[in-house]
């Protein structure tokens, strides 16, 4: 996915898939999490995405963090 995408767009998408689509199927994933930690969780899950891709600018995430994030969420369910 990452080579795809610019990772500003993913992070915009992760943290609210229907403010950049109106037709999205995915969840708003991070609403389970204080909205505090939202922008966090976006750059963190993008840095885990875009890891080892070309990609135009990297996320300034934790990749570590994104990765686990990624499983505790369930993305991994539809990904």
């Amino acid at each position: 996915m990452g080579s795809r995408l610019n990772s500003s767009w993913i992070t915009s998408w992760l943290r609210n898939p229907e403010n950049m689509r109106d037709s999205a199927r995915m969840p708003s994933m991070l609403q389970n999490l204080p909205e505090s930690e939202w922008e966090k969780a976006a750059l963190d899950i993008t840095a885990y995405l875009t890891s080892g891709k070309k990609v135009f600018k990297k996320a300034d995430g934790d990749l570590e963090s994104g990765k686990k994030l990624y499983a505790d969420l369930g993305c991994a369910s539809c990904h």
